[in-house]
């Protein structure tokens, strides 16, 4: 059988690359083909349910949320992301983690943490690689936080990024774009308290 799991917004992709209404629209069909092709369809959640409904899917559709593997991170991880990534003192940390691209409201993740500079001697992790991650490191230097962030890459080892979960006192993820974010669930699981935007 053929699964097909719904989690994207493909209108508003490919209206970004040839910013063609139509054109979009016409992939956006494409996409509903493939979905209508499937012996079942998932969706991560209700909305995004009904996003791929409002594309013109018709058929059966099931919620199937996104899960993570339960972890535990141990102290010696959180050492560990603490001397990679030079948090070793007791300055709070706020992190990211995902695409370095402005639909993930990074925007609003670095004038926030600027703000919270200026009361406190925070740290900002920012991990994970895209497209905008010169001009958020332009961003950065411009808020006067530069010397504050911390770009860490794509972080493939588990452990590191267990212990980096564990070592931030917030995870900040206030995306628009996305709709069931895996990461989210990543730092709950890790113990880390998360900030989002209402209704997102």
């Amino acid at each position: 059988p053929l699964v097909g799991t719904f989690h994207s917004k493909y209108y508003d992709d490919f209206l970004k690359v040839p910013r063609s209404a139509p054109l979009a629209r016409q992939l956006t069909r494409q996409v509903v083909r493939f979905y209508e092709q499937c012996d079942a369809v998932w969706a991560v959640n209700h909305a995004t349910g009904d996003v791929l409904r409002s594309y013109g899917y018709t058929g059966e559709m099931q919620v199937m949320e996104n899960g993570t593997n339960p972890w535990t991170p141990t102290q010696a991880e959180r050492d560990d992301a603490s001397a990679r990534f030079g948090l070793t003192d007791d300055a709070p940390v706020l992190l990211f983690v995902g695409q370095i691209n402005w639909k993930k409201n990074l925007r609003c993740v670095l004038t926030a943490a600027a703000q919270y500079a200026q009361t406190s001697p925070m740290r900002l992790v920012l991990a994970g690689q895209g497209p905008d991650e010169g001009a958020v490191r332009a961003l950065a230097e411009s808020l006067g936080i530069a010397d504050r962030t911390v770009f860490a890459g794509h972080i493939a080892d588990r452990a590191l990024l267990r212990g980096l979960y564990a070592r931030a006192d917030l995870f900040l993820f206030p995306s628009l774009y996305d709709n069931a974010p895996m990461v989210v669930r990543e730092a709950a699981a890790s113990g880390t308290p998360s900030i989002v935007v209402r209704g997102s």
